[in-house]
């Protein structure tokens, strides 16, 4: 009795020669089915690929065989080309639009944090320095602003 991977098989002298043939056979069908099943995933790649070109052609309004000119397809990569422009100007727009929202509310949180202070009473650090560096803001700051700078006034001189 002779053992394979296959199933046993009871062998005489003479037909040794007929089982080994055999089993190369089967050994060769079963390499053979694995590189199949390889070239059937390859057939099945092809077969999608062939048909998105078809797609691709019925959109063009072409009939079966017809493939597509070289000017055609410049002027559809020209298309996607000016599409991609688009999509990157819209997202450059919301950009600065974003941008500019976050600016206003800074803004806004700034002048609530003045008007707060301004209500405690007390003067903050953004107003005391102005908007932009020794600004003075503020008609009560004006007179006192003139009451330093203008000479002192003495009554016994006047």
């Amino acid at each position: 009795m002779v053992f394979s991977r296959f199933a046993p098989v009871q062998v005489n002298c003479l037909c040794v020669f007929q089982v080994g043939l055999t089993l190369l056979a089967l050994e060769e069908e079963r390499e053979g089915g694995r590189e199949g099943i390889e070239r059937e995933g390859a057939r099945e790649r092809e077969r999608e690929e062939r048909g998105k070109m078809r797609d691709r052609e019925k959109e063009r309004g072409r009939e079966g065989g017809e493939r597509e000119t070289k000017r055609e397809g410049r002027k559809r990569e020209r298309e996607s080309e000016k599409e991609r422009e688009k999509r990157e100007e819209r997202k450059e727009k919301r950009e600065r639009k974003k941008k500019r929202k976050r600016e206003k509310r800074k803004k806004e949180r700034e002048r609530k944090e003045i008007d707060k202070e301004r209500q405690d009473g007390r003067k903050g650090e953004k107003e005391k320095r102005g908007r932009e560096g020794g600004e003075i803001r503020g008609s009560s700051n004006l007179r006192a602003l003139r009451l330093v700078t203008s000479p002192p006034r003495i009554p016994e001189l006047t």
